[in-house]
């Protein structure tokens, strides 16, 4: 009678200990979640405000400022202006390929730094024509070559016009290789450099030397 009562009673213990395990791991759960999502919207806070500090302090470039700046901001701020100049033309596309080709590579690339970081075929995922185009000749400009063959491995599975299939595993392949190739210091670098020494497809006319 006693192992009657108490088996009853003990299961039922062991159900709410089930239940109460369930719920603080349901609870860790949802505060790492939303640990998670603060950071993010903090990181997409900062980034944001690093932006619009960029855009103003890039707005006008001049020959001081383009000799002394971070590589990482230049690229960033040169890129912005281009696309806020491109925003206000009926036909962008059209503007994009008007452009120099030094400014057309520069935005190229400042995209490129902006998307890579999450894997290559998130940048060709998140993009399309007439960036993906533009973007290989203008990283092979800067001496960033490294990572073409990837590039021109994946850039087919991506292309609307093109008949070669999608390949999982080799775009993970291709993303685990490019991992261990790209170094973001390198590519604002060279980026920077390729400013530079472009400048005159970048500065004013009154601060172009002659």
């Amino acid at each position: 009678m006693l192992l009657q009562e108490t088996g009853p009673l003990w299961y039922h213990w062991l159900l709410l200990a089930a239940a109460a395990a369930l719920a603080v791991f349901a609870w860790v759960k949802a505060l790492k979640a939303g640990r998670k999502r603060r950071e993010r919207l903090r990181r997409e806070g900062e980034l944001w405000q690093r932006d619009a500090r960029l855009r103003e302090e890039y707005r006008l470039l001049t020959e001081e400022k383009l000799q002394n700046a971070d590589d990482e901001d230049l690229l960033r701020g040169v890129a912005m202006n281009i696309q806020m100049a491109l925003e206000k033309e009926p036909d962008m596309n059209a503007a994009f390929a008007a452009l120099s080709p030094a400014r057309r590579a520069v935005y190229a690339l400042d995209v490129f730094a902006g998307d890579a970081p999450r894997g290559l075929s998130t940048f060709f995922r998140g993009n399309g024509y007439p960036l993906l185009p533009e973007t290989a000749p203008a990283l092979a400009a800067v001496g960033e070559t490294a990572y073409l063959p990837l590039l021109e491995k994946l850039g087919p599975m991506f292309d609307p016009d093109s008949e070669v299939s999608v390949d999982n595993d080799a775009i993970a392949e291709a993303d685990e290789q490019f991992r261990t190739l790209y170094k973001p210091a390198e590519l604002y670098q060279k980026a920077a450099a390729f400013i530079r020494a472009n400048k005159t497809d970048f500065l004013p006319p009154a601060d172009k030397e002659e």
